[in-house]
């Protein structure tokens, strides 16, 4: 029933949605726009231990509707606000195991002063490969941050001063802090980098880990159709009482195939240091708040962390 009055409140949203869009022009010019996103999925699985069991049977139904409102006032602000209604239920436990959040996942204002800019509110933080800090669109609710983003750009680089904790994410066991800076310099078209230094606080089972990550991924241009790109990270900080120093790199080639429209052939190596959790000085790669769905599979089994790996793939699209 609830999926139900989600779909038919989207397609009432999408009516309005159309019926507003009707004679814009620029989003300065309107004092209201709307769009908006619904997703279904379904997802079925033999079970947490890889059984064989309830092959057939779908196991999680999943819905989520999106509703985005923004409004400029000046030439330089404005006001976002995304919400949602998220639904999931497994299946095979029935409404004994049904999930429902609503509100706003996003919440912002933004506004910019010449070199400046100023992102302030509920937000996604998501830079680089998503490997530290996550964009994470596949997830049903999506990971954001009821953060501050001070933003400083110059003429060949630009960075963002930032302080959050998790927005829609339950922050009452963990407490989540993030802070630091995550910079872009590019000298030349050839060649750029991003650089950062994050700090990450946490609450994991009543011990508190307070971990620094510094980090560099540059990316080249080496020819016309080749180009290379790595990231280097170091971490040191503490772990409840022990000690923590960690790193992990990782590097790509990418080689254009010019005959092939949009496709590349792709070389890469994953690595991330591990060890002993009884250790006295821990080494095991922390991922902070990231991702590696897109390089390990959408399983979400292995991590940037202990692990060892070499990657080869194709990339492409038929046309534009």
């Amino acid at each position: 029933m609830r999926f139900l009055a989600a779909t038919l409140v989207g397609w009432c949203v999408i009516g309005l949605q159309l019926v507003s869009s009707a004679g814009q022009t620029s989003p300065t010019g309107s004092p209201l726009n709307i769009s908006t996103e619904w997703r279904v999925r379904y997802e079925d699985r033999n079970c947490t231990s890889f059984c064989s069991m309830n092959q057939k049977d779908v196991q999680d139904e999943l819905s989520r509707l999106r509703v985005n409102l923004s409004t400029h006032f000046g030439q330089n602000s404005q006001v976002f606000a995304r919400f949602q209604y998220s639904y999931r239920r497994n299946h095979q436990s029935g409404s004994a195991d049904t999930q429902e959040k609503s509100g706003f996942q996003q919440l912002y204002l933004d506004t910019k002063w010449d070199n400046l800019s100023l992102r302030l509110g509920r937000q996604e933080l998501g830079y680089g490969d998503y490997r530290l800090l996550i964009l994470s669109n596949w997830d049903n609710i999506g990971y954001t941050w009821d953060a501050v983003r001070l933003g400083i750009k110059g003429s060949s680089w630009q960075a963002d001063v930032l302080y959050g904790r998790p927005g829609m994410f339950p922050t009452s066991t963990t407490h989540p802090v993030l802070y630091g800076i995550y910079a872009n310099v590019k000298p030349n078209p050839r060649w750029q980098s991003d650089l950062y230094l994050l700090r990450k606080e946490v609450i994991d089972s009543g011990s508190q880990h307070r971990i620094w990550a510094m980090g560099a991924q540059p990316s080249v241009r080496l020819s016309q159709n080749t180009s290379l790109t790595a990231e280097m990270a170091l971490q040191s900080g503490k772990v409840g009482s022990k000690s923590l120093k960690a790193w992990g790199y990782w590097l790509r080639l990418e080689q254009d195939i010019p005959r092939l429209r949009n496709t590349k052939m792709i070389l890469q190596y994953d690595f991330a240091s591990g060890g002993n959790p009884d250790d006295s000085t821990l080494h095991t790669f922390d991922q902070f708040f990231g991702t590696t769905f897109a390089i390990c599979g959408r399983m979400g089994l292995q991590g940037w962390r202990n692990m060892n790996s070499w990657r080869i793939g194709v990339s492409g699209a038929p046309s534009p």
